[in-house]
């Protein structure tokens, strides 16, 4: 194994152009990063900030080891697959598993996910995985990835095949224990044939993770125009500016990377996906990318879905075009105060401290044609409203290699003007039989709305005709679930208002796998009895 610790200095030289006076607005080692005040970091980045500032209730413990523990997950009584071992979070109030990445090859499923267990304290662990070897029937929780105290990961999971059987995992990590000195994104191989991720190389090191921070990671990989399997790994660089520029980092052997700004240095931007188009060294990578206006002022919610083009073929990755998808207006119930009283986000709330923030990822993919498909949730007249006004999952497709993008449509089923019939967290794939969708839908519960999970079927775009629902809105879930206490969160470890980020549907070629976090199990922790979040899945 080689360990590539490489620092990005041209891209630091490129960031310095957004990053303005970062270098000398770090404070002390008891301060909070340069960073944490930008509304766009994700949950990890959330953590991380408490860690180094000292801040919030982050306490945390080693759990049973600072790469947790293989572990057989438990049958669930209620139907779905249950993919990470309850037993082994024992009576630990930190029993947070979520935040899910789904990859299949064959018989065999690799699910990422985040893991309060073994965090915080000495090092943050907090990427966990669980495999199954029988098509999603049953699943072994390996615990969480290698830790190293130069490389900790610390979530935002990721997980991709290759067409050999080889599975790989990208997340964020920190350079050091308990307080890490530099921020990166760590790259990780699991062999044909073997059931364990190892440590392959750093692919992205911004420097001071007090000044710098690579968050909300996103890996693909595919075959390239000479043939080559090629890497590809999407992030948000942020810094003391608002700005937030999306970056990709690609390689042919995941141990030497290059880095290439993919959004305008201006961009405030998060939330991106690399979608590499088979045989070519084309690369599409979608973000949502914040107006001036909302950049600057957390009560305004108006932004794009954008996608750049990327040629990725020679020795300097170009972006050869910037096309924006669609305009989105905001998709929450509500702005409200998550970790503290400025960090103000918005979120889908089903009963007072039970929010879920939620953001407007456009979830992408490409079918073996080159037709581009994106899918997001919004709201028609943004944030609030009436039942009338509930968010539900817009899609669109491109079948001109990103130059147009067709009229959004909605996909998700009719509303339910009774309640606030959300829909919300969507994520899509395509394969040889359609379109394939999932997402959360907020349903009626009988002291307060529930959630469950649900799937649809488009078919393929043509020459003549673009995708068509099909398979129309269903229940994946087998039973609905709350949203548990959130604001304040219920785990120590975990940020306010947090609930998943987002799901994941995968396909083998013939078969869909769907994953999502899932509050139905009910325990006795030291803290008392609640429902704790888990990882369950769906095949059809």
């Amino acid at each position: 194994m080689r360990l590539v610790l490489k620092r990005l200095m041209p891209v630091i030289a490129v960031l310095g152009l957004v990053a303005g006076s970062a270098i000398t607005a770090a404070g002390g080692s008891s301060s909070a990063p340069a960073w944490a005040a930008n509304p766009r970091i994700d949950h990890a980045g959330d953590l991380v900030a408490r860690v180094l500032g000292k801040t919030g209730t982050v306490s945390g413990s080693s759990g049973t080891g600072l790469s947790g523990s293989s572990c057989k997950a438990e049958t669930s009584t209620t139907g779905n697959v249950q993919v990470n071992c309850v037993g082994e979070d024992g009576t630990s109030p930190q029993n947070t598993q979520s935040e899910t990445s789904v990859s299949a090859s064959g018989s065999k499923v690799v699910v990422g996910f985040n893991d309060s267990l073994v965090c915080c304290r000495p090092g943050i662990n907090f990427t966990g995985y669980s495999v199954s070897n029988d098509g999603g029937a049953t699943f072994t929780d390996e615990g969480d990835l290698p830790f190293l105290n130069t490389v900790q990961p610390i979530g935002d999971p990721t997980v991709a095949h290759d067409d050999q059987g080889n599975f790989y995992f990208a997340s964020i990590a920190l350079s050091s224990t308990g307080f890490g000195d530099e921020s990166l994104v760590s790259f990780y191989k699991m062999a044909a044939g073997s059931n364990s991720f190892q440590l392959v190389s750093v692919p992205v090191n911004v420097g001071d993770s007090k000044r710098f921070f690579a968050d909300k990671e996103y890996l693909a990989v595919g075959r390239d125009g000479n043939g080559q399997t090629h890497f590809y790994i999407t992030w948000t660089f942020f810094s003391a500016n608002p700005q937030s520029p999306i970056m990709l980092t690609d390689s042919t052997d995941g141990v030497s990377w290059r880095t290439t700004m993919v959004s305008a240095p201006t961009a405030c931007a998060q939330a991106s996906n690399p979608v590499p188009a088979a045989g070519t060294g084309t690369v599409y990578v979608s973000w949502e990318e914040q107006t001036p206006a909302a950049c600057a002022n957390a009560h305004i919610t108006t932004q794009f879905a954008k996608m750049a083009t990327v040629d990725a073929s020679s020795g300097t990755a170009t972006v050869k075009a910037i096309t924006t998808i669609a305009a989105i207006n905001g998709g929450g119930d509500a702005i409200v105060a998550c970790n503290n009283a400025a960090d103000l986000r918005e979120v889908i709330e089903t009963a007072p401290g039970h929010d879920v923030r939620n953001f407007e990822m456009p979830t992408t993919t490409i079918d073996s044609n080159g037709v581009l498909y994106a899918a997001w949730n919004d709201r028609p007249s943004g944030v609030g409203g009436t039942n009338a006004n509930a968010t539900r999952i817009f899609f669109s497709f491109s079948t001109d290699g990103n130059v147009t993008w067709s009229a959004p449509q909605v996909i998700s089923g009719r509303l339910n003007r009774n309640i606030m019939n959300d829909r919300f967290q969507p994520w899509i794939t395509t394969d040889s039989s359609g379109v394939h969708a999932m997402w959360y839908e907020r349903v009626a519960g009988n002291s307060e709305d529930q959630v469950r999970t649900d799937k649809a079927d488009l078919s393929l775009a043509t020459v003549n005709q673009g995708p068509r629902v099909v398979s129309g809105e269903s229940q994946i879930s087998s039973v609905t679930f709350p949203v548990v206490q959130t604001n304040p969160n219920q785990d120590p470890v975990i940020a306010n208002c947090y609930m998943g980020d987002y799901n994941n549907i995968g396909s083998n070629g013939s078969r869909r796998f769907v994953t999502w976090g899932d509050n139905r199990n009910v325990v006795t922790t030291s803290s008392g009895v609640e429902n704790q979040p888990d990882v369950f899945l769906q095949s059809y």
